[in-house]
């Protein structure tokens, strides 16, 4: 009877474990630059974060956003910039569709700021030219200056980032499996 309830405990846990993450994707997605010949950034978010618009879902936060190392400011909103994306509400394996962004990164010692557009809003329907890009600013001065821009710019594939809780609730689950076999066997 000990055994039957050790396994209905596990099974239980490891349910509950795997299906509290099943509706929170983290998504991680690289920016490349066709110019720059590989990824300038990437970009890390939550789909629960996303607004429902019908089988559209709006963003307007991430968890992580970089570009060349440079981390992006999460306090975006108090300074007056601007983030905005989105991605089709049940069909996540396409990643985000669109992008928009006035961004400056979080190095409090010398600021950058960073502008972009890039998704399907940036490719032209007719010719299928790619017009995404992202601007650099030097945002140090009262007079900001352009100090990189790249063009023909897009998202890469979508790879599903593993929640942590996920993970550790499993690598528990075999932990127990161990210790109770190892038990059997002494």
């Amino acid at each position: 009877m000990k055994n039957v309830f050790q396994k209905a405990i596990f099974a239980v846990s490891l349910m509950f474990g795997l299906a509290s993450t099943a509706n929170a994707t983290l998504i991680q997605q690289d920016i490349i630059s066709g110019d720059a010949g590989g990824a300038i950034g990437s970009i890390t978010y939550n789909t629960n974060a996303g607004i429902d618009n019908g089988g559209v879902s709006d963003l307007f936060e991430w968890e992580e956003f970089s570009f060349f190392s440079f981390n992006i400011d999460t306090t975006y909103d108090h300074f007056g910039g601007f983030f905005a994306a989105y991605f089709l509400t049940d069909d996540t394996s396409q990643g985000l569709l669109d992008m928009s962004f006035d961004l400056n990164d979080d190095f409090v010692g010398e600021p950058w700021a960073w502008s972009g557009n890039i998704g399907e809003l940036s490719v032209d329907p007719v010719t299928g030219d790619n017009f995404g890009y992202v601007d650099i600013f030097d945002d140090n001065s009262a007079n900001a200056s352009i100090v990189g821009y790249f063009t023909d710019v897009y998202l890469g594939k979508v790879n599903y980032v593993s929640e942590p809780q996920s993970l550790a609730l499993f690598a528990l689950a075999l932990a127990g499996l161990a210790a109770r076999s190892r038990k059997a066997r002494a």
